[in-house]
């Protein structure tokens, strides 16, 4: 990477690209709200653009709505949208930052923008902030958990926007039972107790071929009719699998379920670690945590086992 690629990244983390385009003639859109971006429209020519922070890098970055493909930080909208090369993007982004730069009127223009940000993009900044700390607390719940989130697919077990949303992945189904997303391409369906042994048992196992009922771990009358009309329309092809726990609940939720449909073939899967899937997946996370803060440790620090 060159030298002027640094230069370009550090200034790019310094601007806010909703006041920059603010100072370009975008406003705050209202057609697409969403605690996932900030929308901005410039009415002059009806373009959308969503902005977000980048997590990793700091700073803004955009998509535009019109042409997804087209995405990227401010400097790279600078290059596109308006056709500066790196060099005259640099200098003005420096420009942008530097307080005490009044030479160049566009510089002069954000910073004003920045100051007396209109109202209505405030507040959805405000919004968008706090809607990305729900999302990144309930981030580090699933990772204390074990549930790597870079991995969790959200079409398949739903949004978690917040610790909430956590706290039901964690707990007893609320309408007797509660179903994933199907795909065409499943290959396989899974019985278990919990939503998040649900997703422990993707994490391990379910390659993104399988779909999942979580029954609680005591099934009501109207629940287990419920999975008998399921489990009859089970398409040929399609493995069941029973993912209870091995403790003597798990034993008598299984030996419940093969009642409801003894017609149907179903392979027993139970955790190898801990008695349910989620159980296991904590257990790993715990150990995982443990080895790193002692690989951080020097030589004579390092936890002894003897």
């Amino acid at each position: 990477m060159e030298p002027s690629d640094h230069l370009l990244q550090r200034f790019e983390a310094m601007i806010d690209l909703p006041a920059f385009l603010s100072s370009r003639g975008y406003q705050l859109s209202t057609q697409q709200p969403s605690e996932d971006h900030i929308a901005m429209t410039k009415p002059a020519d009806g373009a959308v653009l969503l902005l977000q922070r980048d997590q990793v890098r700091g700073g803004w970055t955009y998509s535009d709505v019109r042409s997804p493909a087209d995405r990227g930080s401010v400097a790279q909208y600078l290059e596109r949208k308006e056709g500066l090369d790196r060099r005259q993007c640099l200098e003005l982004l420096i420009a942008c930052a530097d307080e005490r730069r009044r030479d160049m009127p566009e510089a002069v223009r954000y910073r004003a923008h920045r100051r007396e940000k209109p109202e209505d993009l405030r507040l959805a900044e405000t919004s968008y902030h706090a809607a990305t700390e729900r999302r990144r607390s309930a981030e580090k719940l699933l990772e204390r958990l074990g549930v790597a989130s870079r991995n969790f697919d959200e079409w398949r077990f739903g949004r978690v926007r917040g610790d909430s949303d956590v706290y039901r992945l964690l707990s007893e189904p609320s309408h007797g039972v509660w179903t994933s997303r199907y795909r065409p391409s499943d290959r396989k369906l899974v019985l278990v107790e919990r939503p998040i042994d649900a997703i422990a048992y993707e994490q391990k196992h379910g390659n993104q071929e399988a779909c999942y009922i979580a029954t609680g771990s005591a099934p009501s009358e109207s629940t287990k009719r419920r999975l008998a009309h399921v489990l009859a329309d089970v398409r040929g092809g399609m493995e069941v699998v029973v993912g209870y726990g091995t403790d003597r609940r798990g034993q008598v939720l299984e030996a419940q379920v093969r009642s409801l449909a003894p017609m149907v073939q179903m392979t027993p899967h139970r955790p190898s670690l801990g008695n349910r899937w989620a159980e296991g997946t904590q257990m790993e996370a715990r150990h995982q945590r443990s080895r790193e803060r002692d690989l951080g440790k020097g030589p004579d620090q390092q936890r002894s086992f003897r």
